[in-house]
């Protein structure tokens, strides 16, 4: 534990590192290149194209970009809308699980990048400025973590969250 906690403070100072996820079956945020610098978070697809989000033209969006494995094909928005896509995280099926605002609630939806179908997979039917009841399923706070036909993560204050998926496919 004590050399997990070295490890940690030792990429916390250096500050200019980018740290990757250890497994495709987790999201984490990548340590920022500067000072000032918004976090990207990468997903890796299973034939090497990476899923990063990137700040977008509005202040406080950002957008989910699909790098491709070939160099011979550009990189390309997905499933653009107002708000911000982030925590890209790639399921045991291959569909990509994220945390989006472009309900204005911070929801997670599963996208099936064969179909470009979008699923909410969270907050369906929730909105700003409306009284939030018992549906509300807060967003992640830490990795999350993917199980075969279902997500969990700790939504912060110590609630642990775990989510069908819908299986694999």
């Amino acid at each position: 534990m004590r050399d997990r906690i070295s490890f940690a403070l030792i990429v916390l100072l250096a500050g200019a590192c980018a740290v990757e996820p250890e497994t495709a079956t987790q999201s984490r945020a990548l340590l920022p290149e500067s000072e000032g610098s918004p976090e990207i978070t990468k997903a890796i697809l299973a034939d090497g194209s990476v899923v990063s989000s990137r700040p977008g033209d509005e202040p406080g969006e950002t957008e989910l970009w699909l790098e491709p494995a070939s160099p011979n094909d550009e990189p390309r928005v997905l499933f653009p809308a107002p708000g911000a896509d982030d925590r890209p995280t790639v399921l045991l099926d291959s569909r990509l699980l994220f945390v989006s605002t472009r309900t204005t609630i911070a929801s997670l939806w599963i996208a099936d990048l064969q179909t470009n179908q979008l699923t909410q997979l969270t907050n369906r039917g929730l909105s700003a400025g409306k009284p939030r009841d018992h549906t509300f399923t807060p967003p992640p706070h830490g990795p999350i973590t993917v199980h075969k036909d279902s997500i969990s993560y700790d939504a912060g204050g110590g609630l642990i969250v775990r989510l069908s998926t819908g299986g694999a496919r």
